[in-house]
């Protein structure tokens, strides 16, 4: 559940570069019962979206935007342990998946807060950016990965998703390599998944291990 108040006050933060109240805020939330994935999802996702308006409008500057998220990466690292407490630990030829930004994209943080879900979930996870394309193939004819995610901010850039996701499948060791996409680019428009060339979209970090798994079983009764 969002709270535009909490997110307003979160920014407000962010933008006067106050990192240690910004920290204290969150973690007086948690403190006084708030769930770990309520603060990812119902707050530190849409502070992040909203300092991206803010830069979009010219509230403040790329670096205001920059160190921002920098601050919400720390906070997310501090309560992430608490996230995937209790988690089951991956298991050897367990599920896997690959989570990137398509190539040239400057932030990750919602990312990596995708990562944590996953790795809640129990998959063996892989979090990185890519600087090229060349850099994502590589590691796919490297490592065993049944899912890639990709995220993308601008729907400008759909044709260099398109074209990351054939390359992608042409270089995978797993032949049979599911992808997922997410990103502001896909929130209003999930559609948009298939004409990428995709297989999936999830519509926020929770959902995205859930419909990864569906998505696997779901190729395994096509195969």
């Amino acid at each position: 559940m969002t709270d535009p108040a909490r997110i307003d006050a979160l920014g407000a933060m962010l933008l006067r570069h106050d990192g240690t109240s910004a920290t204290a805020y969150v973690m007086a939330l948690h403190r006084t019962g708030m769930a770990v994935e309520d603060i990812y999802l119902g707050l530190l996702a849409p502070t992040a979206q909203l300092l991206g308006q803010f830069w979009a409008d010219d509230v403040c500057d790329f670096a205001t935007v920059t160190l921002g998220l920098g601050q919400l990466r720390r906070i997310r690292e501090s309560l992430a342990p608490h996230l995937v407490e209790g988690a089951p630990p991956p298991r050897p030829g367990g599920p896997s998946v690959l989570l990137s930004s398509v190539p040239g994209e400057q932030h990750a943080f919602g990312l990596e807060m995708v990562a944590d879900f996953f790795r809640r979930a129990g998959w063996q996870t892989h979090c990185m950016p890519v600087r090229s394309i060349g850099d994502l193939t590589g590691l796919l004819r490297r490592t065993h990965i049944e899912v890639l995610g990709l995220t993308l901010g601008a729907r400008q850039r759909m044709d260099l998703l398109a074209a990351t996701i054939r390359r992608a499948r042409q270089a995978s060791r797993y032949r049979g390599l599911a992808v997922m996409v997410g990103g502001p680019a896909f929130i209003d428009h999930p559609g948009h998944a298939a004409l990428v060339g995709a297989d999936a979209t999830a519509a926020d970090a929770r959902e995205a291990p859930v419909q990864a798994a569906r998505l696997l079983r779901l190729l395994a009764e096509r195969a």
